[in-house]
C-alpha cells in the first residue's frame, strides 16, 4: 500500500497544479473520456455493416448462423458460461463490452442485457475481494495502476464509484481493484456497480441486437450506430456533471 500512498501524493500534487492552471477541478476519469466508447461503437458498427452490406455475407449462410445462435441461446448452461467468462475477463482486465455485445446478439437486447448485467456485476466480486484482502500479487500488479482512483474512492465512496461506473471509458476491471483497495463497503460497492452498469449494458446489447438481427437498410443501421454513440456520450456528460458537483461539495 505504500506504493499506492506515494502515487496518491504525486497525483494530488499534479492535479492541484492542473487546477491552478485551468481554474477548476479536473478529473482524469472524465477528461476526453467520450472518445473511447464512441469510437468502440463506431468500430463495432462498421464491422457489422461491412459484413451485412458487402459481399462478405455471401461467404456464409446467415440462416445457419442464426440457427446456431438460437441453439446457443437455448442451452441451459450458456448463461452460466457467460457469467464465468465475465469473471475471467474482470480478473485479467479484458474488456467485458465484447461479451456484452455477444449477449445482445445471442439473446436479444433485453434478455441479453439482463444476462450481461448479471455477469458483469458478478464478475466484479472476486477482484474486489482480493483487493480488500490486499493479496500481495494483486497489490503488486494492480496497485500502481489504480492509484489515481484510490483517494477519491476512499473519500467519496458510493458517489465516486457510481461516477466511475457510468463513464464507459474508465477500464471496468481496474475499478474493481481500486474500490477494494479503497475499502468501499460491500453494500455501497454492489449498489453503485449495479446502478452504474445498467445504462451502458443495455446500450451495447440494443446496438448489437438491432443491427445483427432483422432486416435493416444501411441508413437505418448507421442511424442505430449514431443513437448508441449519442447515448454513450450522454453518460460521459452526466458523469462530468456529477464530478463537478462532487468537487464543489468537497
Amino acid at each position: 500500500m505504500e506504493e499506492i500512498r506515494r502515487a496518491n501524493r504525486m497525483d494530488r500534487t499534479r492535479m492541484s497544479r492542473v487546477r491552478e492552471q485551468s481554474g477548476g477541478p479536473v478529473d482524469p476519469a472524465v477528461r476526453g473520456s467520450w472518445k473511447r466508447p464512441v469510437g468502440l461503437v463506431v468500430l463495432v458498427g462498421l464491422i457489422i455493416l461491412a459484413f451485412r452490406f458487402s459481399g462478405a455475407h455471401g461467404w456464409v449462410d446467415l440462416a445457419t448462423i442464426t440457427a446456431w445462435l438460437d441453439s446457443i441461446a437455448a442451452v441451459w448452461w450458456a448463461p452460466i458460461a457467460l457469467v464465468l467468462l465475465f469473471v475471467l475477463f474482470n480478473l485479467v482486465g479484458l474488456p467485458g463490452s465484447v461479451l456484452t455485445l455477444a449477449a445482445g446478439v445471442v439473446w436479444g437486447w433485453l434478455l441479453g442485457g439482463i444476462w450481461a448485467l448479471v455477469g458483469s456485476t458478478a464478475g466484479t466480486i472476486l477482484p474486489y475481494v482480493l483487493a480488500r484482502m490486499h493479496a500481495p500479487f494483486i497489490e503488486e500488479r494492480m496497485g500502481p495502476r489504480v492509484a489515481w482512483m484510490h483517494e477519491r474512492l476512499r473519500r467519496e465512496s458510493f458517489s465516486a464509484l457510481l461516477m466511475f461506473r457510468l463513464v464507459p471509458a474508465v477500464p471496468y476491471a481496474l475499478i474493481n481493484y481500486a474500490a477494494g483497495f479503497a475499502g468501499i463497503p460491500p453494500l455501497h460497492y454492489f449498489l453503485a456497480t449495479l446502478v452504474g452498469t445498467i445504462p451502458g449494458v443495455f446500450i451495447y446489447t440494443w446496438l448489437a441486437d438491432s443491427i445483427f438481427s432483422g432486416e435493416m437498410s444501411i441508413g437505418g443501421a448507421f442511424g442505430r450506430i449514431a443513437v448508441a454513440g449519442l447515448l454513450l456520450a450522454s453518460l460521459v456528460l452526466a458523469s462530468r456533471i456529477l464530478a463537478r458537483r462532487l468537487a464543489r461539495a468537497a
